[in-house]
This record gives structure tokens, C-alpha cells and sequence, in this order.
């Protein structure tokens, strides 16, 4: 019996390095991440689960907790900010306690990684799809437009979770939902105006180094619940505002990213990428 546990274990083990590999692998290559609550509906008393996923058009493998490669993850609610409580390996990734009703921001902040492009085509297909022509331009005119192209990138994702009161709960105040919208001083951060479970058109603010971002591109992607994602783009406005409509019921992430040139370093360019994922009944 002990040798088929440590068999069992072993094979757990191996399961879980293939795993992370893969999930490594995959963020290097595939384009959004977000963070997605099991289901829509919440309580004061539950223990919020989320999965972190990684994948494109809205579609991706969830991701075991790997602590390693967050910089920061935490739960802030109406009075308090949570940190981030998990074993290496958990899937749903992350886990808190629900004490309150009121809008609660999941969030968290990755490592920066690395990743090189084979090709220019490849570099310049990416910067494509986020309008960033501009910064393949300046690359084209370099002397080593042939050379591998090297990138860093970091992840900030957040997630708009709307909580109840206990169905035996005597509160009369109306909880409070600012504390979620706030800023949260994230290098490059989409910032929800409203509660998105209360309004039919959702403003954004991108923000990048605490001040606004204009004409500055935010894919969106909308689940219904027939499981159909439909997507398209919204640009921000001179104060870095931008607004997406909301009627429909289903998930919904928006998701926008930043390229700047890095001179003088290993890298060649970086990528900050921000996301923000809510539910809509």
C-alpha cells in the first residue's frame, strides 16, 4: 500500500510539472489572460473561486496557482484588502473568503518573462492586432531587422465580482462599490467608472504610469449564454476614456496592451498587458 502512494504521488508530481510547463509555454504564446470566477453568482459566507486562464478569443486552459510567477494577487473588498492564501498546483488558482457584501476586485500582478519572436512577420502580426504599427516602423528601419526579436511582458488582470448579502442578513446600508472601482496604481490598468452589473454601457479609463492613456486601442470579447464569443475593439478618447455597451447577459473581458522600445537593454521591447473581466446577469 505505501509503494502504490508513493507511485500515486510521484505520478502527481510529474503531472503537475507537465502542467505548468504547458501553462509556461502557453503564456508565452497565446495572447489574453484574465481572471474567471467559477460561476456568476455570490454570497457573503462563500469562498470566491477563480481560475486564471491564458488563451485567445476568450477561450483558454485554466491555470494551476504557480506563486513564482505573480508578483502580487489579492481580493480587495469594501473594508479590506485579502492576500493571496494557496498551495502550488490548486486549480481554481485562487481562493478567498466572502465576509461582505458589495463589488470586490480580484486582481493580480505577474513576474515579467521574456519572449523572442522567429520571425518579423510574427512581431509584426502581433503588433498588428493591438495597432501598434507605429512601433513596427521604428523596428523595420533598424540595421537588425533580421535579428531575433526579444520581448519582455508583465500582466496585470482584474475581475469585477458582485457579492450579496446572506438571505438572513438585517443590514440596511447599501454596500459600498468604490473601494473596487478605485485605482489601484498598477503600471498599465483598465479601470472600470461604473458598477458593470448596474449599467447597460460600461466607461473604462486606461491608465499607464497613473496618468490616462488616449487613442489607445481595448479589444473586447462578450460570452453569451449559448456560449457564443463575439468580439471587436473600442478606442479611448483624449482623457482615456472608452466605452463599451453592456446589455447583454454573459462574460464579458476587455483587454488591452502597451509596447514600448527598451534601449540599451537585453530586450529589444516590452509589452505591459492589462485585462478586466466581469459577469453580466
Amino acid at each position: 500500500m505505501k509503494a502504490n502512494n508513493r507511485n500515486s504521488k510521484t505520478t502527481s508530481c510529474l503531472s503537475l510539472i507537465i502542467i505548468l510547463f504547458i501553462a509556461s509555454t502557453q503564456t508565452a504564446t497565446a495572447h489574453e489572460y484574465w481572471l474567471d470566477p467559477v460561476r456568476a453568482d455570490w454570497m457573503a459566507g462563500d469562498t470566491l473561486k477563480l481560475d486564471i486562464r491564458n488563451g485567445e478569443n476568450f477561450t483558454g486552459q485554466a491555470l494551476p496557482l504557480h506563486p513564482p510567477s505573480l508578483a502580487a494577487a489579492g481580493l480587495i473588498t469594501p473594508t479590506q484588502r485579502l492576500p493571496l492564501k494557496g498551495k502550488s498546483g490548486n486549480i481554481p488558482a485562487l481562493k478567498f473568503p466572502l465576509q461582505e457584501p458589495g463589488l470586490h476586485l480580484a486582481l493580480l500582478e505577474t513576474q515579467q518573462r521574456q519572449v523572442s519572436y522567429e520571425s518579423a512577420d510574427e512581431f509584426r502580426q502581433f503588433l498588428s492586432e493591438h495597432n501598434w504599427q507605429s512601433i513596427y516602423v521604428d523596428h523595420s528601419s533598424s540595421k537588425n531587422v533580421d535579428d531575433e526579436i526579444v520581448e519582455t511582458y508583465k500582466r496585470y488582470t482584474k475581475a469585477l465580482v458582485s457579492v450579496s448579502s446572506e438571505p438572513d442578513s438585517e443590514s440596511a446600508s447599501s454596500p459600498d462599490n468604490q473601494t473596487a472601482l478605485a485605482y489601484q496604481g498598477l503600471q498599465y490598468e483598465l479601470v472600470a467608472l461604473n458598477p458593470p452589473q448596474e449599467v447597460d454601457r460600461l466607461s473604462i479609463r486606461v491608465m499607464r504610469e497613473g496618468e490616462p492613456t488616449p487613442n489607445r486601442q481595448v479589444e473586447w470579447y462578450h460570452r453569451g449564454d449559448d456560449g457564443v464569443v463575439n468580439k471587436g475593439v473600442i478606442q479611448t478618447d483624449s482623457n482615456g476614456i472608452a466605452t463599451i455597451v453592456t446589455e447583454e447577459p454573459g462574460n464579458y473581458l476587455l483587454n488591452s496592451v502597451w509596447v514600448e522600445k527598451l534601449p540599451g537593454q537585453s530586450a529589444h521591447w516590452q509589452s505591459l498587458w492589462a485585462s478586466l473581466s466581469f459577469d453580466k446577469k
